[in-house]
């Protein structure tokens, strides 16, 4: 949680600088299928990316959110597993 413009919402500047990596397209991906279904999911600032090999995500607090965050990116995101250990694309 903690993801939106509010004044108590600090999670996306928090977990910026440990990640190595950034996973835009998963971030956007995790953006639109919220919006498809509210609009104000536009306001997230839901955040993906990689630090020592790990994903991290960080999607909204309400549940709804974040089970459709999840939604959004499973089972697509668990190809980045084999491509951590380096794997391709195929």
């Amino acid at each position: 949680g903690g993801t939106g413009a509010g004044p108590r919402d600090h999670t996306p500047d928090t977990i910026a600088p440990l990640l190595e990596t950034r996973l835009h397209g998963v971030e956007e991906t995790m953006r639109r299928y919220g919006q498809e279904r509210m609009p104000f999911a536009m306001l997230s600032r839901s955040m993906a990316g990689i630090r020592k090999g790990q994903v991290i995500l960080a999607v909204p607090g309400s549940t709804a959110g974040a089970t459709e965050a999840m939604d959004a990116v499973f089972p697509g995101l668990f190809h980045i597993f084999h491509v951590l250990k380096g794997g391709g694309h195929d």
